[in-house]
């Protein structure tokens, strides 16, 4: 049975032999702990680092080329914080779970508390990580 394990990889450096070695390294990590890294699935992104240099990093490591904003873990990896729109997909996760439950037979005490619940969760994760602009908390605030 084989096991994957995907990475997301930045380049931050300008050696083709670095790239090298982490191939190198990659394989051994294939048969020291018999996972299987899937290098199709496999994404790699520059920081200052030039296309025709990273299109080799690519063809060597057969991957994708992944640009910023992107999206890691469902957190918004790239973006500018402070905007509306990066907080787009989360006030829609938001909505989306608390659409399931509007149809449903619950008391009022059952709502609220699913409410409290799912607001709290799903916003709590992102706000480990970034600061919620005001406008993105009375936007969630509406729902």
């Amino acid at each position: 049975m084989l096991q994957f394990a995907d990475i997301s990889c930045f380049l931050l450096v300008l050696s083709y032999i670095i790239i090298l070695l982490w191939k190198v390294f990659s394989y051994a990590f294939e048969l020291w702990f018999g996972l299987q890294i899937n290098f199709n699935k496999t994404n790699i992104g520059d920081i200052g680092v030039s296309d025709k240099f990273l299109f080799r990093c690519v063809e060597l490591l057969n991957c994708n080329v992944i640009n910023l904003p992107f999206t890691y873990l469902e957190v918004p990896i790239g973006g500018h914080i402070r905007k509306q729109q990066t907080w787009l997909a989360i006030i829609e996760k938001i909505k989306i779970k608390l659409s399931k439950w509007k149809g449903k037979h619950m008391s009022i005490a059952e709502r609220v508390c699913l409410l409290k619940t799912i607001i709290f969760v799903v916003s709590l994760y992102y706000m480990s990580f970034f600061k919620i602009p005001t406008s993105v908390v009375k936007e969630i605030k509406k729902i």
